[in-house]
């Protein structure tokens, strides 16, 4: 049974250095190399046991995703079902190479930590709150480009939503860059710092030249497929109007605060952002809090809707009803304590109240989740005397 090492505190500073660097693989976007893409394919193909397949490259996740949603295996299809010609390309080797890093690479590093140690390195810097938001991100994007079809299929069918293109695409392919901001710090100052690298040797390989030479791989016995790094990737709040995340094949990603947002917002600086988008009836409600967000305070909402403030209450935080010509729906503001916006609801026309504003929100939530088959408290009314009681 493998002991436990002692790590000292001089150590430990040094692991800084590693999630910078790491944070840095994880996000960069220069263009892969392709020879030692199928170079690095080739080796993780033998080291799991298999003939080195033939390599595909893609410039983008969108036409990568389309080719692997044709080659993927359908989920709940029985794979004896499929012709015999199709079974190797259908089958994807995903989950082998998990289990193959996990075996080979992080267990038996993460086994001769102490368990202490090992929950505090792993949540220090921002890499895994940045691989989420990648991830994330991605996903919402797929998410908006198929809703309509998939409520189509929802409002017709009657049954709740199942996992989207951008989601089967995280499941069912291996993400480098991902995957490097997640493991690539703690293993590496591991591996240096506390010398347990001895028989991890050929898989700490492995890894490093997948986050360094691939972005996300879909393998297959026959067939791997490579898609190269996006040309721009920018996590944090960018105020010039850039997509967050900009592959070569066009698929773009527009964010603010981590959060996706449809493009003909995103693609508009920030301090040129207009309040009576909050009135458009499609916008969701992510979307539409965000906005509030950034237009911060209720004087510049009220004028570029020329609104008139009908209501106004305070509880834990402030609450303000509006009603804008451009709009025969009231707009519903909260703001912090400060005074600045946290979000913004379109409530049902002749809404007077805000007690009746916060309830029909409410009732609109739990309405929804119902429909899926969850019940969530997403909004809970406190009344005055509670909040004096509170």
């Amino acid at each position: 049974m493998n002991s436990k090492i002692s790590v000292s505190n001089s150590q430990l500073d040094r692991l800084s250095e590693y999630s910078a660097r790491w944070h840095e693989i994880g996000l960069c976007t220069e263009t892969i190399d392709p020879q030692k893409a199928r170079s690095t394919i080739g080796v993780l193909y033998r080291a799991l046991g298999l003939t080195p397949p033939k390599v595909e490259f893609f410039c983008g996740i969108g036409d990568f995703e389309q080719y692997f949603h044709q080659l993927k295996q359908p989920p709940g299809f029985p794979h004896s079902l499929l012709p015999a010609s199709l079974r190797p390309r259908a089958m994807s080797l995903t989950g082998l190479l998990g289990i193959y890093f996990d075996r080979h690479l992080i267990q038996p590093i993460k086994t001769r930590l102490p368990q202490s140690i090992f929950e505090e390195i792993i949540h220090s810097g921002n890499a895994r709150r940045d691989a989420d938001t990648f991830k994330t991100l991605i996903v919402k994007e797929f998410d908006a480009r198929d809703s309509k079809d998939r409520q189509s299929r929802l409002s017709s069918l009657n049954f709740s939503p199942t996992h989207n293109r951008g989601e089967q695409l995280f499941e069912r392919s291996f993400g480098s860059q991902i995957t490097a901001l997640y493991d690539g710090a703690w293993l590496d100052w591991a591996i240096t710092e506390c010398q347990l690298g001895s028989h991890v040797t050929q898989a700490w390989w492995l890894f490093k030249m997948l986050a360094r030479h691939t972005g996300f791989i879909f393998p297959t016995r026959e067939l791997c497929l490579v898609c190269d790094r996006p040309k721009r990737l920018v996590l944090d709040s960018d105020r010039t109007g850039k997509p967050a995340i900009d592959y070569g094949d066009g698929f773009r990603v527009y964010a603010a605060d981590a959060q996706r947002i449809p493009p003909e917002i995103g693609s508009i600086p920030l301090e040129e952002w207009d309040a009576r988008w909050l009135l458009q009836a499609d916008l969701d409600r992510e979307t539409r809090h965000c906005i509030a967000r950034h237009l911060k305070s209720e004087s510049r909402t009220i004028a570029q809707l020329q609104a008139k403030a009908t209501a106004r209450q305070r509880y834990d935080n402030e609450y303000v009803l509006l009603e804008s010509p451009y709009s025969k729906q009231p707009l519903l503001l909260c703001k912090d304590r400060d005074g600045n916006l946290l979000s913004a609801w379109l409530v049902p026309e002749g809404t007077k109240t805000i007690r009746t504003a916060v309830t029909l929100i409410a009732y609109q939530f739990q309405s929804a989740w119902l429909r899926n088959g969850e019940i969530r408290s997403y909004f809970t009314w406190r009344s005055p005397h509670q909040n004096k009681a509170a």
